[in-house]
């Protein structure tokens, strides 16, 4: 009988080499695109909101173009899904994505507001995202241990 987890998953020691290899090929590549398309969402949901904002209702317009700080906020959820998706492969992971666009959307909200400048932009995220690495690295390896 094979084991599977409660995600549907099934465990990849149950499995022989080649289609152990096939399942973490399809593994990473669905991440890679879970990603992406969250990314994309957020580009999306981030212009729509810049378009909203233009039209003088609850949200006040700024001058000046949003695609470097839509680009940038995308950059910063993909990399936040990827990190999120690699720390929770072993503990399932659900909901996960919802947390990162969520925080990215406010990110995007707040940087169309206040338009800062993208250097500093990229000089608080950057170390963020170094810091969300190290916390991957070490729930995997506290993930690696109990198991």
């Amino acid at each position: 009988m094979d084991d599977i987890d409660w995600n549907g998953n099934q465990h990849i020691e149950n499995v022989g080499s080649d289609e152990r290899d096939e399942r973490r090929t399809s593994s990473a590549l669905s991440a890679l695109l879970w990603s992406l398309a969250t990314a994309a969402c957020l580009f999306g949901a981030g212009y729509v909101a810049f378009r909203w904002a233009s039209t003088g209702m609850p949200l006040s317009p700024q001058p000046g173009s949003p695609w470097a700080y839509l680009a940038t906020w995308s950059a910063f959820c993909l990399v936040g899904c990827l990190l999120i998706r690699w720390a929770s492969v072993t503990e399932g992971g659900e909901g996960t994505g919802y947390v990162v666009f969520v925080i990215a959307f406010a990110g995007v909200r707040l940087s169309l507001a206040h338009r800062p400048g993208l250097d500093l932009l990229w000089a608080w995220a950057v170390p963020a995202l170094l810091l969300g690495t190290a916390t991957a690295l070490a729930w995997r390896r506290r993930a690696a241990h109990r198991a």
